[in-house]
């Protein structure tokens, strides 16, 4: 496995695996990028390179310190919402149709809410913490329905 500025790439995986990590450096997107869920789906349509579709979480560790998880949900939603949107075929066109969602994001929570909102119905469930803080715990993040780029955080119970 190997990161790239656009992602990770799981070309050599030798074994299948459960998730992954990988970090978003100062001046990347800091949230989640629309490449890095296709990627995911990608990794997945490729014979061994996941353990367990139902546990298998993606991870991305932001410059400002914190933590995103992208947890597959429900396996079977987000494998056909991958087949007609995340395909190497059909990605370019579910980057024109989601790309309005980010015209007026300017902050990294706007920016957040927008990759939320492009992946409704996905299959998806995202969570945010604090690296500084892990033992506080993570939240799960949604996008409020309305048209406004806002978060709703809600504590996860232990």
């Amino acid at each position: 496995m190997s990161g790239t500025a656009a992602g990770v790439s799981t070309t050599g995986l030798s074994t299948g695996i459960d998730g992954f990590y990988h970090n978003h450096l100062a001046g990347w997107e800091q949230t989640f990028s629309l490449v890095d869920i296709a990627q995911m789906y990608q990794a997945l349509a490729q014979p061994g390179h996941i353990n367990n579709l139902s546990i298998f979480t993606l991870g991305v560790v932001l410059s400002d310190g914190r933590v995103q998880l992208a947890r597959i949900s429900d396996p079977s939603t987000f494998m056909s919402f991958g087949s007609s949107y995340l395909g190497s075929s059909n990605f370019p066109g579910f980057l024109n149709t989601v790309t309005p969602l980010f015209n007026n994001a300017t902050t990294a929570d706007q920016r957040t809410a927008a990759t939320i909102k492009a992946f409704a119905g996905s299959g998806l469930t995202f969570y945010e913490g604090d690296a500084n803080s892990l033992s506080q715990g993570f939240q799960r993040i949604d996008a409020t329905t309305s048209s406004a780029l806002e978060i709703i955080r809600t504590k996860c119970s232990n």
